[in-house]
């Protein structure tokens, strides 16, 4: 038998982390049948919440024993039992490591970084292209009879998943690790390679690694400016809208049109082809008919109900925390029974029906999420 050539114990240690952080997502990578994609040893589906950054950060404290509240502290205890039994996933998105990435302190990055890695396991949703695909194609093909695709399980493991990108760690011929997208289960070596990765990925540089990870190309400030790019893309309208109350009405058309346009175009094409559909035709159907098929595509009506709320606050500018929570509630209300998140995005959500219409409970505390719990029977 050939002797492992990764001692997790060892190496998390020679990195300071605790492999008690590791554990939930090494059993998640082990038995992925398809890594990356998330496997379960039951066919009972495990309830799934998704906690923005404010609920992470308050179980972090009770973590290390100083919660804010004790619902809090009760909040930890159980989501850690949930998990741990298989009974609750949680998930992250793609949108929540570009916040962490945006913490200054490693020390905070590391104190999430452990308590995601108890909680969650370091699984995550699937990117907004995955998604798309199957929205696309089942609110295309009730229109024009064609086979609806069964809902993929749009969960998996890693930051990989979350971007979009297939594949795992791998050990070569040579003992070289390197990324493929090799389908399959991992070996044991690189299940615990890819858990120590992946908490890496998460917790992000120390002050100290970043001057040699420069030399490599590691360039924070590049997706920083997407996203100041795209505050101003959203700004640009605001400004036009002050002062333009004969716009009030219209809102809703302008705000949709806006997202057939900037986040469709490029690949609505492809799907109308499957119907020998042109664009001129699809916008042909009129306005009523588009927006009710914006509205059938689960990711595109909340984005287009959050941006709409966000543009009728006319006090409020946009920043880079509307983009994320508007990426991450995008990929989360339409596949997650339970989202978590602060009370002006729960506020939006709640004016816009959109989350009744999924079968998705939006709350904003953790004590609120406490009390569904208990009423589901899954704690006492």
């Amino acid at each position: 038998m050939n002797e492992p050539i990764v001692d997790l114990e060892t190496a998390a240690a020679s990195l300071g982390i605790s492999p008690s952080v590791l554990t939930l997502a090494l059993a998640h990578i082990t038995r992925s049948d398809d890594f990356p994609f998330l496997s379960f040893p039951t066919s009972r589906r495990p309830i799934v919440i998704f906690l923005d950054q404010l609920h992470w950060i308050a179980l972090a404290k009770a973590r290390l024993g100083r919660p804010d509240t004790m619902d809090d502290a009760q909040a930890y205890e159980y989501l850690v039992t949930l998990a741990s039994q298989d009974q609750a996933i949680f998930p992250i998105a793609a949108a929540s490591y570009m916040e962490i990435a945006r913490i200054g302190s490693c020390r905070q990055r590391i104190d999430l970084a452990d308590t995601i890695g108890m909680v969650g396991g370091f699984v995550t949703i699937g990117s907004a292209t995955l998604a798309l695909d199957v929205q696309l194609k089942n609110a295309l093909a009730a229109r024009f009879g064609g086979e609806k695709v069964n809902v993929t399980w749009p969960f998996g493991i890693g930051v990989g998943f979350a971007f979009g990108i297939r594949g795992g760690m791998r050990i070569g011929v040579e003992g070289e690790e390197h990324l493929t997208p090799r389908a399959g289960p991992l070996s044991p070596d690189e299940a615990r390679l890819t858990a120590l990765a992946e908490y890496m990925m998460l917790r992000g540089p120390s002050s100290e690694e970043i001057p040699d990870l420069r030399l490599n190309g590691y360039r924070p400030e590049a997706l920083a400016q997407v996203e100041s790019d795209r505050v101003k893309h959203e700004q640009y309208l605001k400004d036009r809208l002050v002062g333009r109350s004969d716009l009030k009405g219209k809102l809703g058309d302008i705000v949709a049109a806006r997202h057939l346009y900037w986040e469709l175009r490029d690949v609505l094409p492809r799907y109308l082809a499957l119907y020998d559909l042109t664009v001129d035709e699809f916008l042909s159907y009129g306005k009523e008919w588009l927006i009710e098929f914006l509205m059938d595509v689960p990711s595109a009506a909340v984005n287009i109900a959050l941006r709409e709320q966000n543009f009728k606050n006319a006090y409020k500018g946009w920043t880079g925390n509307d983009i994320r929570d508007f990426d991450a509630m995008s990929e989360a209300v339409p596949y997650c029974d339970i989202v978590l998140t602060d009370k002006h995005v729960r506020e939006q959500l709640r004016k816009s029906g959109v989350p009744a219409q999924l079968g998705t409970l939006v709350i904003s505390r953790l004590s609120e999420l406490n009390n569904v719990l208990i009423r589901l029977g899954l704690v006492t």
